[in-house]
């Protein structure tokens, strides 16, 4: 894993409750960012649902890990297609798109 600065980001397994019961877990996964190799933040994006889409969130984190790193690191972590993509044209929607159709979910 390539790590820039004090900041990386590894994929993990989450964990939510379902609203109506919750004593049954439903998993997922996704990022957390870690400074000076401590946990540091659980952001919601990127995510996969389940264990089929682990490999594409994998492939993501680890293609994007630079720009996942100066996205969180910046403190600027609301718009991550806009951070790779800029904000012009449409590239921001199909790069949210071709990631998705690989189960991925990014904002």
């Amino acid at each position: 894993m390539k790590q820039k600065g004090d900041v990386t980001c590894k994929v993990i397994k989450k964990v939510r409750y379902d609203s109506e019961s919750l004593a049954v877990p439903v998993y997922f996964y996704g990022i957390a960012v870690y400074k000076e190799n401590k946990e540091w933040y659980r952001p919601v994006y990127p995510f996969s649902c389940d264990d089929k889409a682990l490999p594409a969130l994998r492939e993501f984190v680890e293609a994007y890990q630079e720009e996942l790193q100066d996205f969180y690191k910046t403190g600027y972590n609301y718009d991550f297609s806009r951070h790779v993509c800029g904000i012009t044209g449409d590239s921001k929607d199909k790069f949210r798109e071709r990631w998705f159709k690989k189960g991925v979910i990014i904002f």
